[in-house]
C-alpha cells in the first residue's frame, strides 16, 4: 500500500500517451464535424462572425459579445397586431339567454360570467 504514489509515478507515461492518442482522435472528429455544420452556412456570414470574433478577442469592449445569444426584440407592429386580435376576441363573446330560462339558471350564469369577467349584452335577445 506504501508503493501507492511509487506506481502512479511510474505508469503516468502510459496512461498520459493513452490520453493524448485518445483526445487527438477526438480533436479529430470535433473539427470534422464543426467543417461540416460550418459549411451550412453562407461563406459571409462565417468570414463576419470570425472578424467579429478577432475584434472581441483583442478588445471585448469594441464590439458587442459574438457568443452571447442575441434577444428577439418585439416589432411594434407585432405587438399591435397582437392586442387587436385579443381585443376582437374580447368584443367577439356574445351571451344570449334563451326563453325558457329559471332565475336560478340566470343567476349561476350571471357568477360564472362575472368570474371570468364578462359582461352579458343586454338586447341581444332572440
Amino acid at each position: 500500500m506504501g508503493d501507492w504514489n511509487w506506481r502512479k509515478t511510474i505508469t503516468f507515461e502510459d496512461f498520459l500517451l493513452k490520453s493524448l492518442g485518445h483526445a487527438s482522435k477526438m480533436a479529430h472528429k470535433q473539427r470534422d464535424t464543426f467543417n461540416e455544420f460550418n459549411a451550412t452556412f453562407p461563406q459571409d456570414v462565417t468570414q463576419e462572425w470570425e472578424h467579429l470574433v478577432e475584434i472581441w478577442n483583442v478588445n471585448p469592449s469594441a464590439v458587442p459579445d459574438p457568443f452571447a445569444e442575441p434577444e428577439a426584440k418585439p416589432k411594434f407592429n407585432a405587438v399591435c397586431l397582437q392586442f387587436a386580435q385579443e381585443e376582437m376576441q374580447d368584443h367577439a363573446f356574445t351571451f344570449t339567454i334563451p326563453p325558457l330560462l329559471d332565475l336560478s339558471h340566470l343567476i349561476i350564469t350571471s357568477i360564472r360570467l362575472t368570474k371570468a369577467g364578462k359582461r352579458p349584452r343586454y338586447g341581444s335577445f332572440d
